[in-house]
């Protein structure tokens, strides 16, 4: 039997499935390195983020000069260690 902790973690990966293959991979990568210990708080803001439509995450996780909309600003931090994993991997 699969423990609960880590059906969070198939359930977000199976989400990161995109049809920009861009959004994708910054979200497949950034989910597959995360502990499978979150807290509930973290777990929620991941999953309320990959329930954006691809369009909206698109235009959020790549790094542009606009800010980001103040609508998402309780996911700031988790868009920018997104943004931040996928730099700091290929600079």
């Amino acid at each position: 039997m699969i423990s609960d902790e880590s059906d969070w973690k198939k359930r977000a990966l199976f989400l990161c499935k995109r049809g920009h293959l861009e959004t994708e991979l910054l979200l497949q990568h950034y989910v597959s390195e995360l502990p499978l210990h979150l807290e509930t708080k973290e777990k929620q803001q991941l999953f309320e983020l990959l329930d954006q439509n691809d369009q909206t995450l698109f235009e959020w996780l790549l790094p542009t000069e606009q800010p980001l909309p103040s609508v998402c600003s309780h996911l700031h931090p988790l868009i920018k260690a997104i943004r931040g994993k996928y730099l700091m991997n290929h600079e």
